[in-house]
């Protein structure tokens, strides 16, 4: 797989769910949600996917071994390129309207 590819949640959820035998009960329902999901952009029912993956990440201290740490870090990159993505966005949003900048702001009063 090449760096820039990500694999779906739902296929690391079903890898998760073949080396961890016994998954600590407060990480099944976000291996659940993660299993019908496919990028930290999507939703499931209310909740976003990189909430549902860091919640399944501080419920998953227990489970240790090679693929363990290899998931781990798999999801986190794929949570901070999700970050890094809004951030660059924000910026560039930010900017692309010179008329919104060093415009005083409104005070008390004043509109």
């Amino acid at each position: 797989m090449n760096s820039s590819a990500t694999r779906p949640l739902s296929e690391i959820a079903a890898e998760i769910s073949r080396d961890w035998h016994r998954p600590y009960f407060g990480a099944i329902p976000y291996l659940h949600a993660m299993e019908e999901l496919q990028t930290v952009d999507d939703h499931y029912f209310l909740d976003d996917a990189k909430s549902i993956v860091m919640y399944f990440l501080a419920n998953a201290s227990t489970w240790k071994g090679e693929t363990a740490r290899r998931i781990k870090a798999e999801l986190k990159t794929q949570i901070a390129m999700r970050s890094d993505m809004i951030s660059a966005a924000e910026s560039i949003g930010s900017h692309s309207d010179p008329s919104r900048r060093n415009r005083p702001k409104a005070g008390r009063g004043e509109i």
